[in-house]
């Protein structure tokens, strides 16, 4: 995701990239790396709190998914 592509607006950033991750989950016929989708939990959650105003609040989920994403 380049957040240039959303003039920078991190609630819609997220939200994007939510619904990529969440998509290609679903194209997944089979079960799925659980890690993704711990990821894409943290993810939505992020994105909610973004869309909330809190940024901040946002962090705490996308310092998850950092921590997650290393292990892919």
């Amino acid at each position: 995701m380049d957040p240039k592509t959303y003039a920078g607006v991190w609630p819609d950033v997220l939200d994007q990239a939510d619904r990529v991750l969440r998509a290609r989950l679903d194209e997944d016929t089979a079960d799925g790396d659980e890690t993704l989708h711990s990821l894409a939990m943290m993810l939505e959650m992020a994105s909610r709190n973004a869309a909330e105003g809190n940024l901040y609040q946002a962090t705490v989920p996308l310092a998850y998914c950092e921590t997650l994403a290393q292990r892919l």
